[in-house]
């Protein structure tokens, strides 16, 4: 298949060629198009033949993508058309789940191969983290070369107090362990230098299971070598003993509501990550709640309260969906 030379024309106007030139269509395809992605909504009435469509009751929410479109419709489509209407393939945001102290040149990751049923019955599997996991099955005496394209995005807010031995409370929800895994393993380094003070380190962790732990024995090693002074892991189900903690992070950082109002108060740092919607939403409920309770203040002072904290950088926040 022979890549495009030319913006190609729709007989009235040029059009840009949104898509990167030297490429075959195959590879852009492959690499430039997200075909799992719903299209657009006058893509979809085109391609489905009906003004009146749904949009969002039949295409956006069941996450039907264009070739469901066409099978349904067999309406004939040009090659050019879904190059040029086709959704591009978006940037997947990955927290970085290592530190540069102890791997310089390196950067690891956390993730989990998505997969998931459609409204309409449809399996789905995630592109990046279905790519990343694929990678994993090149052999070393492969010829193909594994790649992933990718870049720094930096977050200068979002590290741990320059001073050590301030206090700091990390809570986490799934993948979101991921740069809390980075914070542990910055401590732990840290931990093993002359004339280091590390400060507290109160860390709650939550996963759907037991099953979905990871990084225990890290964990541990933290608590070992005392870059964690406290650690509580808890899970939404598959408990099968009750000493496995089957609650959500919220809950068990609302219990401590007392011990989290004292430690805001006292300076320390707090840093949460996970989803935002869920995780993050319940989160900010927990500290506005226990704020109230135990500080005795409206929920307007509760809201003042936590805004300074994170005008002071002292909550900071890696949140999302």
């Amino acid at each position: 298949i022979k890549g495009m030379q030319a913006p190609p024309k729709d007989g009235k106007k040029d059009r840009t060629y949104p898509h990167p030139f030297g490429l075959t269509i195959e590879e852009t395809i492959m690499f430039c198009i997200d075909l799992g992605a719903p299209p657009s909504p006058a893509l979809s009435r085109k391609l489905l033949g009906r003004k009146d469509l749904d949009y969002k009751r039949e295409v956006a929410e069941p996450r039907r993508t264009v070739i469901e479109l066409i099978k349904e419709s067999g309406l004939p489509v040009s090659l050019e058309e879904l190059l040029f209407n086709l959704p591009p393939m978006q940037p997947r945001y990955y927290s970085i789940a290592s530190s540069p102290l102890v791997h310089p040149n390196q950067i690891y990751l956390t993730y989990r191969p998505v997969k998931y049923i459609t409204p309409r019955g449809t399996l789905r599997e995630g592109i990046c983290s279905s790519y990343m996991k694929n990678l994993h099955t090149i052999t070393e005496d492969s010829t193909v070369t594994p790649y992933l394209s990718a870049k720094i995005n930096s977050n200068p807010s979002f590290r741990l107090p320059k001073d050590d031995s301030i206090p700091i409370l990390l809570a986490a929800g799934g993948c979101g362990v991921a740069p809390i895994r980075a914070f542990i393993e910055e401590r732990i380094a840290l931990s093993g230098r002359v004339g280091c003070t590390m400060g507290p380190a109160y860390l709650y962790l939550g996963f759907r299971s037991p099953g979905d732990a990871v990084y225990r024995s890290f964990v541990q090693k933290g608590l070992d070598r005392g870059a964690i002074t406290e650690a509580h892991i808890s899970y939404t189900k598959g408990c099968t003993s009750p000493d496995e903690n089957c609650q959500f992070v919220s809950d068990a950082l609302r219990q401590q509501g007392k011990f989290v109002v004292d430690f805001m108060d006292n300076g320390g740092y707090i840093y949460l990550c996970g989803g935002a919607r869920t995780f993050g939403a319940a989160m900010e409920n927990v500290l506005l709640e226990s704020l109230q309770e135990h500080k005795s203040c409206t929920f307007e002072e509760a809201e003042e309260y936590l805004r300074r904290m994170l005008h002071e950088g002292r909550l900071c926040e890696d949140l999302a969906d």
